[in-house]
């Protein structure tokens, strides 16, 4: 029988919370522990004969996993070896590097022994294995089709489980997103503890009811790199759901509401279904859509220069001459979306709207919503409305790093790891980023997946 999320769960996310508040973002992160001085096990003398894993594995797409490597996991890997005399080898591999994925280049860690040329799952035994997916699975499934990223996993995880490992497996895709579509989270009973760190769906549906409630028509989107990221080609043109489409070789990793298919897999179709204003109907395309509607999204390129998505021109804001974006783009509520996934050229644009509101006298305009992903997020004089969401990669090792230690020295502490277990999911152990004073909204919908019709309407199918 399928293990859904419970209603009660839905409904306490807005007691619990799900993400660090924006105070506790821009505190200093504790100290994690470096290879040198690793030394956190209760029983540092502790030497296990039998009965032990012989190798750990980090298989991961996290563009972050590196830092962990070095910044704790190495650490303990060192102490592992010296308390296991069964232990043989520690192996990290780069999915990206094996082609799952094409975005990030491969870490060598030669180091620790693990080629990055070949992922051979079949033959992990005798293994703890950390198995984790950060930019994979989509936010937003269709009903038409077996959702084949989850089944993969299932594949994965039985040959794993069926040679005698452990897994952690850590995602940051919610749950909720696949849970209840032709037992796609199925895979989440092979795995010993999940380790689930969303939170940018939270953080896009918070905006977007926002958004909603504010009043969508007569409204400026300004959005940075990484939520423009699949809109704009050669940062001069348009092409809408080109992002769906512009790799015919990978059906399955880039449709709908992919991670950073922002603009036209979450927002544009948040604002078709809520007005109802279907693809079929006067609106046909979304530039039409945002005209008619008076709806301006603007796509930060650097040097104060704008992608003008709705009017397919470009905007350079020009203090000098007094080109005034307020003037040029009056609306009734302005919203800045974007996030730390490009730390340099989100503070170059975060200066910049304070620049614009200081010289055209409108402090407070401006509501900011930025979700905190890889790099810091640091306080800005006179930057005002801010909302943050996240966790940067510090901050992320703080929380993980104690859940590691037990699932890799629960022989030698004793320690379950049903002690980090606050989240109802498939997994018995599920674990997940809280927080009690977030801003937070929960997923209204968190089972909502795409039917057929709803693709041809709000989203768009290939032509």
């Amino acid at each position: 029988m399928t293990e859904t999320l419970s209603r009660k769960a839905r409904i306490s996310a807005i007691l619990i919370a799900l993400v660090m508040s924006i105070s506790a973002l821009w505190s200093a992160p504790r100290a994690v522990a470096h290879a040198d001085d690793y030394t956190e096990c209760p029983d540092p003398s502790h030497v296990c004969t039998n009965r032990c894993y012989s190798n750990i594995y980090y298989i991961t797409d996290n563009p972050s996993a590196e830092y962990y490597v070095n910044s704790f996991l190495g650490a303990m890997v060192n102490l592992y070896a010296q308390q296991h005399t069964a232990f043989n080898e520690f192996k990290y591999y780069d999915l990206e590097a094996l082609n799952w994925f094409t975005w990030r280049g491969a870490l060598e860690q030669p180091r620790f022994g693990a080629s990055t040329l070949f992922f051979g799952y079949q033959n992990i035994s005798d293994a703890l294995v950390i198995f984790e997916i950060n930019d994979w699975l989509p936010f937003q499934f269709s009903y038409e089709k077996t959702y084949y990223p989850t089944y993969q996993l299932y594949d994965i995880f039985l040959r794993i489980k069926s040679r005698g490992n452990r897994i952690m497996f850590v995602c940051n895709t919610d749950e909720a997103h696949f849970n209840d579509v032709s037992e796609s989270n199925s895979f989440l009973g092979l795995v010993d503890v999940h380790v689930n760190t969303d939170i940018y769906s939270y953080f896009f549906e918070t905006f977007l009811t926002i958004f909603t409630d504010r009043g969508i028509p007569e409204s400026t989107i300004i959005l940075d790199r990484s939520m423009a990221q699949h809109v704009l080609y050669d940062d001069c043109f348009y092409v809408e759901n080109g992002y769906r489409y512009d790799d015919p070789d990978r059906e399955y990793g880039c449709e709908y509401g992919s991670r950073y298919g922002f603009v036209d897999g979450m927002l544009l179709p948040h604002i078709r279904k809520t007005l109802q204003l279907p693809r079929t109907g006067f609106f046909s395309d979304n530039r039409s859509l945002l005209q008619g509607k008076h709806i301006n999204i603007l796509c930060y390129l650097g040097d104060d220069i704008f992608y003008d998505l709705t009017n397919n021109n470009v905007y350079i804001y020009d203090d000098s001459q007094y080109v005034s974006l307020v003037d040029t783009y009056y609306s009734d509520h302005y919203y800045f979306v974007g996030s730390t996934r490009y730390g340099d050229s989100l503070s170059e644009l975060r200066s910049l709207l304070n620049e614009i509101e200081e010289i055209e006298d409108i402090e407070g305009m401006f509501d900011r919503y930025l979700y905190v992903e890889n790099s810091s997020l640091s306080v800005m004089e006179g930057e005002t409305n801010m909302h943050a969401a996240g966790m940067d990669r510090s901050r992320f090792a703080e929380f993980i790093s104690p859940v590691i230690s037990c699932f890799l020295f629960r022989d030698v502490t004793g320690e379950s790891l049903e002690s980090f277990d606050n989240w109802d999911g498939r997994c018995k152990v599920t674990v997940k980023p809280t927080s009690e004073n977030s801003w937070l909204l929960p997923l209204t919908d968190p089972d909502d997946t795409i039917n057929e019709d709803e693709e041809n309407q709000y989203y768009g199918k290939k032509g």
